[in-house]
């Protein structure tokens, strides 16, 4: 169980989504995230818009609230970005990303408040599976946050997630996306709900 609010704010970084799992090599798109993550001590909602760049680059400004019936108060905006160094192929069958997140959170919660900072490294592997318009995409990262007002303080958990989309007859595409994560020998669980749109014809193939 968790028991410190320090805990609950390495979670706080949390994201499950993205736009170039979706989108081939040279494939642009914009989408927006709905996601929410249940929890005994604060319930975490975050709203996502993400910018695909070409298939290859996630630009992705958040903002995020959480809370729960003992007056804990968390308010969050941060800006993440992730690359694909890897896309698959027909001679790939996996694409792999790197990517960073900033974090900046505002606590009320047990008597105490003030701000704070948190950056987070994070790497995934993603496997997509497609059948004309049905997209599953499974996936497996881990990632490490950093409280940077206080160096000693950082965790990282692994995320196991699966998006499952459906592209609509205007090619956009609106996904469903559980998730589970396992920080410190706990476990979290994550619901997104996404909608891909303004998707570019693709330019280039790499």
């Amino acid at each position: 169980m968790k028991n410190s609010l320090s805990f609950i704010l390495i979670c706080f970084t949390f994201t499950i989504s993205a736009q170039s799992y979706f989108n081939e090599a040279g494939q642009s798109s914009n989408g927006l995230s709905l996601q929410y993550a249940p929890d005994e001590v604060v319930d975490q909602t975050l709203l996502q818009y993400i910018v695909s760049v070409k298939g290859r680059l996630d630009l992705s400004p958040t903002i995020s609230y959480g809370g729960s019936s003992l007056t804990s108060r968390v308010f969050s905006a941060g800006l993440g970005a992730d690359y694909f160094v890897l896309k698959q192929r027909s001679s790939l069958p996996l694409s792999l990303s790197v990517g960073a997140r900033f974090n900046h959170v505002r606590i009320s919660s047990f008597g105490f408040g003030g701000n704070t900072n948190f950056g987070s490294l994070q790497s995934k592997v993603y496997h997509q599976i497609r059948n004309e318009t049905i997209y599953i995409v499974p996936s497996i990262g881990y990632v490490h946050s950093y409280q940077l007002d206080d160096t000693d303080f950082n965790g990282g958990y692994v995320e196991i997630a699966a998006a499952f989309g459906v592209e609509l007859k205007n090619g956009n595409i609106v996904s469903l996306t559980p998730a589970i994560q396992f920080p410190e020998g706990d476990t979290q669980f994550i619901i997104g709900l996404g909608y891909n749109f303004a998707r570019a014809p693709m330019i280039e193939n790499n």
